[in-house]
């Protein structure tokens, strides 16, 4: 069994990671306040009327918009940034920040529809066929915008969750199984007291960057996507936050299951290797197949990727837990190399 990592270890680690998730996490403390801002008012536009009379803070209110000045400007990088400044009722010199491309269809003079949100223009509508032109104080865009803010609060409290897993984390959920087959080979057997800490720490860690990967897929497409459609998101944003990691951590229980069902029933069997297919990947060999024969006499197989899947040759026998039906693998705890020895 490998040696597990000392309690000083894993509180160093445990506490660099408790550090850098404060340091992702402080700069961002005013993120969900925000973006709960944003999202309420994202949700009220997406399902406000519109005004039958004068301006008001519950209505849109559809007007015009003289454009009365243009002009750019130039950022730290060279990069050029388009605005255009416009009256109208309602309006009192607004200015608004638009693409090059749109910057073009705006010429000083012309007068185009407007919509108006709490005294804000929001989009801008030329007399051209480009299709409406939305402007940075339309709050469902603003919504897009402060929707990617929310992946720093997420890392934040997926690396708080990998710190928990670390200190968790005495043996991996292998080691628990062994060692409780190697103190009583015969099933039925009692389930480690360190097993379920076992695996919700290697499962833990395991979906630290799954996690990050399901809120950055989430965002993607509830930017490309979704687009007005905010009212679910927009009123539980807190909810969001916290949800995303998790459910992407609920998906792993059925590997405490599956551990308890190979310690509790499993039986402890060497089984001899009949052939071996070696797995290639772009970068070459990345491990084998490893054929064995069942107890009805039927051939199966088990993919072994472990560092030492290049000893594993017909002959070898690999140190399992298998099913007490048919003797199929259901974990592969290790091998027994040509010279006797156990190799995990």
């Amino acid at each position: 069994m490998r040696p597990a990592h000392s309690p000083s270890f894993r509180w160093w680690v445990s506490a660099g990671l408790v550090l850098l998730a404060a340091v992702i996490a402080l700069p961002s403390i005013d993120v969900l306040p925000s973006f709960e801002h944003v999202a309420a008012s994202a949700t009220a536009y997406h399902s406000a009327p519109d005004c039958t009379g004068a301006a008001g803070d519950g209505c849109v209110l559809h007007t015009s918009a003289l454009i009365v000045n243009d002009y750019t400007t130039t950022g730290s990088k060279g990069a050029l940034y388009y605005y255009v400044t416009f009256n109208g009722p309602a309006l009192s010199g607004q200015t608004t920040q638009v693409s090059g491309s749109d910057y073009n269809r705006l010429p000083v003079g012309s007068e185009v529809p407007a919509l108006v949100w709490h005294g804000s223009v929001v989009t801008l509508s030329p007399a051209d066929s480009g299709g409406p032109i939305t402007t940075d104080a339309q709050p469902i865009e603003q919504l897009r915008t402060d929707t990617i803010a929310l992946l720093i609060p997420m890392a934040a409290l997926i690396l708080l969750a990998m710190a928990v897993a670390v200190l968790l984390s005495v043996n991996g959920p292998d080691d628990e199984v062994r060692s409780a087959v190697m103190a009583v080979r015969e099933p039925p057997r009692p389930v480690p007291p360190g097993l379920r800490s076992a695996v919700v720490a290697g499962r833990v860690a395991d979906a630290g960057l799954a996690s990050l990967a399901v809120c950055v897929v989430v965002m993607v497409v509830y930017l490309v996507f979704i687009g007005s459609a905010v009212g679910v998101v927009g009123t539980a944003p807190v909810a969001m936050v916290l949800a995303i990691p998790m459910v992407s951590l609920g998906v792993y229980r059925y590997r405490y299951l599956r551990a308890v069902r190979d310690v509790t029933t499993g039986v402890f069997a060497e089984v001899p290797v009949n052939s071996e297919t070696i797995i290639r990947g772009k970068n070459g060999p990345m491990g084998i197949q490893a054929r064995y024969t069942l107890a009805d006499g039927r051939q199966s197989s088990v993919r072994i990727t472990r560092r030492w899947w290049r000893k594993v040759h017909p002959a070898t026998r690999l140190n399992a837990i298998v099913s007490p039906s048919d003797g199929r693998i259901w974990r592969l705890l290790g091998m027994t190399d040509d010279n006797g020895r156990p190799v995990y």
